[in-house]
């Protein structure tokens, strides 16, 4: 999606990218080429991951090679550096399982280490830990990102990056449109993400440490369509989203960090995940959002905290009108008992 491989039927101006990409998920899984975890909810089918088999894979992967589309480092032990002898060409998309004990100058290591790879082809990098890896991988220096400025997926996963100055740097990949940092630590974001304007995937939901700091900079991502935030952060006052009028999907919307009414701008919504805690206006916030423009906002996902905090008349008002919802996936509630 972020590489523009997937695209809507322009004839079909109410299908999105992501629908589109689930219709071809869904042939393919019909056509047994590939696996597919599906959640199944009222008005729209989402599929959470999907696999290929065995077979499929190596010839994926052998074809990919082949082409000089993509590169798969299996397995980046410390000591496995001087082993490897593949050539990785001008590769567009690379993607390196990194085991434990890996350090970020034995990364650069391993991507600099053939004469004729040219980083400046990269498309795509995905820095992942090694399944089952119970340790994060510690990115204590930093990478020279100025090696790939063309690039437009930029993936960490599993990474200690709370001293690492390649996060501070990450701004000069002006040509980046997915950028996550799920399963990493990472206590404060640069001010830099602000200059990501191509920006149309950002997934924050890093391991919590303590309370992740969110600088008044989000706002400025107006060709986001995927925002994922941290389940714990702090955001300034001042720092709105209601530009963000692409939006489609927003999770873990916290109504204690961000403003309710900037909701009420997001007409492009289709799937929301948001968090109220002991305020009865906010939730009445979020119900009118989703009852606002229903044909488009097919998936909500709500969790209440300190139900308790609530009047009676509010509790009773409020479990009303959520069971009345017409596009439920989820709802918790936390404190509340009835006698």
């Amino acid at each position: 999606m972020a590489e523009g491989f997937v695209q809507p039927n322009n004839e079909e101006s109410a299908i999105t990218t992501a629908d589109a990409t689930d219709q071809y998920l869904d042939e393919l899984a019909t056509r047994g080429f590939v696996d597919v975890n599906e959640a199944e909810v009222p008005n729209s089918r989402r599929f959470k991951s999907c696999r290929l088999h065995g077979m499929m894979l190596d010839l994926c992967l052998h074809k990919a090679k082949q082409e000089i589309f993509s590169e798969v480092i299996r397995s980046c032990q410390r000591n496995e550096i001087n082993k490897s002898s593949t050539p990785f060409g001008n590769i567009r998309r690379l993607s390196m399982n990194v085991g434990g004990g890996y350090q970020s100058e034995d990364v650069m290591a391993v991507l600099l280490k053939n004469a004729d790879m040219h980083l400046g082809y990269l498309r795509s990098l995905l820095l992942l830990k090694l399944p089952r890896r119970l340790e994060f991988v510690e990115f204590s220096k930093s990478i020279n990102l100025k090696l790939f400025l063309l690039l437009r997926v930029l993936r960490f996963d599993g990474f200690d990056l709370r001293e690492s100055k390649c996060v501070g740097e990450v701004g000069k990949l002006t040509s980046l449109q997915y950028l996550s940092f799920r399963g990493c630590r990472l206590n404060n974001l640069p001010l830099s993400l602000g200059e990501l304007l191509n920006l149309q995937t950002l997934d924050l939901r890093v391991v919590i440490d303590r309370m992740v700091t969110i600088p008044n900079i989000i706002w400025k991502l107006k060709r986001l369509r995927h925002l994922y935030l941290p389940s714990k952060f702090n955001d300034r006052e001042d720092d709105k989203l209601n530009s963000l009028v692409n939006l489609e999907m927003l999770e873990n919307f916290d109504t204690s960090a961000c403003s309710i009414t900037d909701l009420l701008f997001l007409t492009s919504l289709r799937n929301l995940a948001a968090s109220v805690k002991g305020n009865a206006k906010s939730l009445q916030g979020i119900i009118k959002r989703i009852n606002m423009n229903q044909n488009c906002l097919c998936q909500t996902s709500i969790r209440v905290r300190c139900f308790n905090a609530f009047t009676a008349e509010e509790r009773d008002l409020s479990i009303s009108q959520l069971l009345d919802c017409p596009s439920p996936h989820t709802l918790q509630i936390k404190g509340c008992r009835y006698e």
